[in-house]
């Protein structure tokens, strides 16, 4: 379990997303780890970025 999606193994499947123990994502890890998923997850604006399996996300709110 991870809180930074910079955490995630390359090779990993499958991932799910939870905010306060609820889930709000699960499935295959390109279609749940998505900027859309983290930023509704998360309320802020997110951009993420994923080189040869390897993610990398940051916050576009300013």
């Amino acid at each position: 379990m991870t809180r930074h999606v910079e955490e995630i193994p390359p090779g990993f499947t499958h991932a799910l997303v939870m905010r306060d123990g609820a889930l709000t994502a699960s499935g295959p890890l390109a279609e749940t780890v998505t900027a859309s998923a983290l930023s509704h997850t998360f309320d802020i604006a997110v951009e993420l970025d994923v080189t040869r399996g390897r993610y990398r996300a940051r916050s576009t709110t300013h």
